[in-house]
């Protein structure tokens, strides 16, 4: 199947243009296909966002990986089955370091 790149390890690299029914019959997966036409689209509506390069998301028993962008669309992606053997674990998504105390402000003025 033309966009869809099975590797060694069980994962596949996936074009996100192709179409959710030609992944599933490439990788004898069984990924809801009324949801979204692309596996870019699909992966956008179940993050509820567009993700970011080098996001990590699970569901349906599967991991993505967004491995390439252009702007705001998804051009490639690592997906892998969750039971594969060296299966990549998800990332949270980038958010804000909490802010350090009023206390360990001082602590470190005073170290330093």
């Amino acid at each position: 199947m033309r966009g869809v790149y099975p590797q060694n390890d069980g994962s596949a690299l996936v074009r996100g243009s192709v179409p959710v029914a030609a992944l599933n019959r490439a990788m004898a997966w069984d990924l809801p296909e009324e949801l979204a036409a692309t596996v870019a689209g699909l992966l956008i509506h179940e993050a509820a966002a567009i993700p970011a390069r080098g996001q990590m998301f699970a569901f349906y028993d599967l991991r993505f990986e967004v491995l390439r962008k252009n702007r705001n669309r998804i051009t490639i992606l690592r997906v892998t089955p969750q039971h594969a053997p060296g299966a990549p674990q998800p990332r949270p998504a980038a958010s804000r370091p909490p802010r350090p105390t009023r206390r360990a402000v001082e602590e470190l003025r005073i170290a330093a």
